[in-house]
């Protein structure tokens, strides 16, 4: 008897570690799901995040920074749903938006900060009128707080 209950008490010892390793690891992998899925624009649309916040972190610094993506990009990329048009709204912001990139490139220095600003105010625009999209995490690209 003392044998099965040492035993039982060994295997549910190594049992919980193993439990809440497995648990841990699922916390992970869920805060990395897309609730809109992994198409091609959600992950254009990452990529532009993060290269937006890269480029806001050096532009203060002078330093040349080179966006990884052509703008053009978000008028190819296959949407979540692939059977839902692209509406004139999003042209029309669309093309706002690669203008305001291709001004952000071309700028002088002390002009980067504005074009960087009318950028970002386009992607907002966008997830507000046409794909409702993470706006609070969009709004933290601004270089400063600005009232909409």
């Amino acid at each position: 008897m003392k044998t099965y209950i040492f035993l039982a008490f060994v295997a549910v010892t190594l049992a919980i570690p193993a439990c809440l390793t497995e648990k841990s690891g699922n916390r992970s992998n869920a805060s990395e799901v897309n609730p809109n899925g992994d198409s091609e624009l959600a992950l254009l649309m990452r990529k532009m995040y993060d290269e937006a916040e890269g480029y806001k972190n050096k532009m203060e610094d002078n330093n040349h920074f080179h966006f990884t993506y052509e703008p053009d990009e978000i008028f190819t990329a296959q949407a979540t749903d692939p059977a839902k048009p692209i509406s004139k709204e999003y042209q029309l912001i669309g093309r706002a938006f690669v203008q305001s990139m291709e001004a952000l490139q071309l700028a002088e220095q002390p002009d980067k900060k504005s074009h960087f600003q009318g950028m970002i105010h386009t992607c907002v625009a966008c997830h507000e009128k046409v794909c409702r999209g993470p706006l609070e995490k969009i709004k933290k690209l601004y270089v400063e707080e600005i009232s909409l």
